[in-house]
């Protein structure tokens, strides 16, 4: 069975010095978007909204980039549980699964305080520059509902 990591088991893993990396991120804390929802451009402050159907149950992610290591975190903040192979994540270098990211079975719900990693050394497979977009999109049933997107940082 697959261990579920949270932030918290996450940043311990990496101890003292990976989570002085992720410290202060953000100039405002992490960015947050909902799904269905909107949430706010990192840089104008303009909605980024998705292409809400209704299929997706709402769920907000966060997103924390570390320059230095040209990573980027996505956490499942709050809301409902998602299969892990129906969150899609696109940007500049791939298109991966929430469980390719995560070394997950498809079928095992993201719940809450889950993490996915993106950068070099995982499914995504590149680091992730301070100017790329990153979408999650839900494709349960026969939609592609946009969940969240981090547009650099």
């Amino acid at each position: 069975m697959t261990e579920r990591f949270t932030r918290r088991t996450y940043l311990s893993a990496l101890g003292v010095a990976g989570a002085a990396v992720f410290a202060g991120c953000a100039d405002d804390g992490p960015e947050t978007a909902t799904a269905g929802g909107s949430s706010p451009d990192s840089e104008t402050g303009t909605p980024t909204t998705g292409q809400p159907t209704g299929t997706a149950p709402r769920a907000e992610f966060t997103f924390d980039y570390a320059d230095d290591s040209q990573l980027l975190l996505v956490t499942h903040s709050r809301g409902g549980s998602l299969p892990a192979g129906e969150i899609i994540v696109t940007g500049p270098g791939d298109t991966v699964s929430w469980a390719e990211l995560t070394d997950r079975d498809p079928t095992e719900q993201v719940r809450a305080g889950d993490i996915a990693q993106l950068g070099s050394g995982n499914a995504y497979d590149r680091p992730v520059a301070s100017d790329d977009t990153i979408t999650l999109y839900y494709t349960g049933g026969d939609e592609r509902e946009q969940l969240a997107q981090w547009r650099g940082s």
